[in-house]
């Protein structure tokens, strides 16, 4: 079963996927696509402060906002290995307990195809491609 929302995060960027159901057709509403202020940093330069602590992420605290803001029940999230576990650790304990399925793979510039397929998204109806990319007005 399809997740309601998709949050797909990579280094720079950060997607808000709700997947839309109606009868056997679904299709992908983008709630928010963002680019983070920093992208370039490494991994370790934007999760710990000098002294080598984790500090708070605009990701883990973007997500926290995303989940809060549309009363978010169930949801799903993929990001690369190497970032995968950071991001989530800024996630608030109450929205990881609701996370129903973690891919650790680098989303952010797939095709729909490839995110349905990561989160058992029905593709199709009668051969013919039914998810679009929309974004919310």
């Amino acid at each position: 079963m399809a997740p309601p929302f998709i949050v797909i995060a990579d280094r720079g960027h950060l997607k808000f996927l709700a997947v839309e159901t109606a009868g056997e057709r679904q299709r992908f509403r983008t709630l928010s696509d963002t680019l983070m202020v920093e992208p370039r940093l490494k991994i370790s330069e934007r999760y710990s402060d000098q002294a080598g602590a984790l500090q708070n992420s605009g990701d883990g605290h973007g997500i926290n906002a995303l989940l809060e803001e549309h009363a978010v029940e169930r949801w799903a999230f993929a990001a690369p290995p190497e970032h995968n576990a950071a991001i989530l650790d800024q996630v608030l304990p109450h929205w990881r307990q609701r996370l129903g399925k973690n891919v650790q793979r680098n989303l952010v510039n797939s095709d729909q195809e490839t995110v349905a397929k990561n989160f058992d998204v029905r593709l199709t109806l009668t051969g013919q491609p039914v998810i679009q990319w929309h974004t919310a007005p």
